[in-house]
């Protein structure tokens, strides 16, 4: 993995988000156009009938996907998501979840990225598209 996809600054920038703390969510890869996060403790995050909430995978997924997008700009560029859809596959109710973006197209305002997320044992629990704004820094 090279500096070059930003992944040191992009993996504190994650450990400084009040809302990853919440969620429990790492950072754990970043290459050109995509990013892997982690939900280490999705246990905590059950909704009533012992499954992850579909809210905190959406977070995870959409995370991942903003992260592979700002893998691909420059720092002094944002993005924000306009629009993400997510197919839930299966429910998963314990152990790690894994998320993954990947840019499927980069333009200069709107980048759509493929999202996924999968279980404990690699399962594909959902699957999903975002699209993201990019934005100066100072918008």
């Amino acid at each position: 993995m090279s500096d070059r996809y930003r992944f040191p600054e992009l993996k504190e920038m994650g450990e400084a988000c009040p809302y990853y703390r919440l969620l429990g969510l790492e950072v754990m890869e970043v290459g050109d156009g995509y990013a892997v996060l982690r939900l280490a403790d999705a246990g905590r995050l059950l909704q009533p009938d012992a499954v992850v909430h579909g809210g905190a995978l959406v977070s995870l997924l959409d995370s991942a996907g903003a992260i592979s997008v700002l893998s691909r700009l420059s720092v002094r560029q944002t993005v924000a998501t306009v629009e993400i859809k997510v197919n839930f596959l299966q429910p998963v109710g314990q152990g790690p979840l894994w998320g993954r973006g990947t840019v499927v197209q980069l333009g200069r305002r709107l980048a759509v990225v493929e999202v996924e997320a999968r279980g404990p044992r690699g399962e594909l629990v959902a699957k999903g598209l975002g699209t993201f704004r990019v934005l100066a820094r100072d918008e």
